[in-house]
């Protein structure tokens, strides 16, 4: 599955380190994973990023801003939200453009059991709270969560800092790597994660199945835009042999990381090419497998349908698509055109697969 979310009871330090190595992430009480993004109606490739603490030094910059900061107290200890830190973290709301959970406690999920091994890191000038940041410890690694502060502190970069002491605290506590989340190649707001140490910042290759790194790699493989070209390849093709088709937008991609879906194996490619309709209403799609490398054409049910909703041009937002069986796969677009053309005319006139 390209996007999913697992929600265990316990979670122990090695098995944090287990999902975080395979670029899964915290989110609220559960761990999720996605290739995908979607801000602003617009499609971004995730990439996983961890950094290798053996090798990690503070660079001139770093250094400077430490020194420029080095008058704030820095407190680190298990987690333990309070008024003042929820009135420190709305404050920081406040001054911020894009959208976040409306509390502290909403953000982590703290009104269930804490599965995580949460770590606080508190800065004061003087006895006054100017900033916090939060990150779970696992048995060789740990992920950075949350950093905010006083908007009134800007000056001093203490988004950065905070990230900054989280490193050279998981540092110092032995760790093996710190993993900030993911960024977005194409998206800035997620662009400071690479500031850290880009020599020693490392994405997930999720088709390999490997961490590469990213100072070293001549092209990050954006993901969307590889199933995107490939089916509009194909797209052009059936065009130019007079097949019906229409291209789409799938909204709804990321729709098995929503509580109420999750574990009904929903169908989570961002862009699709529907072939039909048959006379049961099922929907005949055409989508690229990128682990398989091949295109797919499979019927998928309509499982739910979206009444209050704006309609938006070449996107599918109306349904949300549940596969119902995969018709056959095939790594060319040449065998896969051959493929279909003999479907096509087997069921010329009843259009059923």
């Amino acid at each position: 599955m390209l996007s999913n979310i697992s929600t265990p009871t316990v979670l122990l330090p090695e098995d944090l380190d287990q999902y975080l190595s395979k670029g899964w992430f915290r989110m609220g009480q559960s761990i999720f994973t996605t290739n995908f993004l979607h801000f602003n109606k617009t499609i971004y490739s995730a990439l996983w990023l961890r950094y290798r603490l053996f090798d990690f030094n503070l660079s001139p910059k770093q250094q400077k801003l430490s020194k420029q900061n080095s008058r704030f107290r820095i407190e680190i200890s298990k987690l333990n939200v309070t008024e003042e830190k929820e009135a420190l973290y709305a404050n920081y709301k406040s001054g911020i453009t894009f959208e976040t959970s409306g509390s502290l406690e909403m953000l982590l999920a703290l009104n269930k059991p804490n599965i995580f091994n949460s770590q606080e890191i508190c800065l004061f000038d003087d006895d006054k709270l100017i900033g916090m940041g939060v990150f779970d410890l696992g048995q060789n690694a740990a992920q950075g969560i949350v950093s905010f502060y006083d908007p009134s502190y800007k000056k001093y970069s203490l988004g950065k800092y905070l990230i900054l002491q989280k490193v050279i605290h998981a540092k110092a506590a032995g760790l093996t790597y710190f993993y900030p989340g993911y960024y977005a190649p194409g998206y800035p707001s997620f662009d400071y994660k690479l500031d850290l140490a880009k020599e020693l910042t490392e994405y997930y290759d999720t088709i390999y199945d490997v961490w590469l790194n990213v100072s070293e790699a001549s092209q990050v493989v954006e993901l969307h835009k590889v199933m995107y070209q490939n089916l509009l390849s194909l797209s052009e093709l059936m065009l130019d042999f007079g097949i019906p088709h229409v291209f789409w937008t799938y909204d709804f991609f990321d729709i098995n990381m929503v509580s109420n879906f999750n574990g009904q194996g929903l169908f989570d490619s961002p862009f699709f090419i529907e072939l039909f309709q048959n006379s049961m209403g099922q929907v005949g799609v055409i989508y690229y497998d990128l682990i398989k490398g091949a295109f797919g054409l499979m019927v998928c049910n309509k499982y739910y349908q979206i009444n209050e909703l704006t309609e938006v041009e070449g996107h599918y937002n109306r349904y949300i698509l549940r596969p119902h069986k995969v018709i056959f796969m095939e790594p060319s677009v040449d065998g896969f055109m051959d493929i279909l053309f003999g479907i096509l005319e087997k069921n010329r006139t009843n259009n059923k697969i």
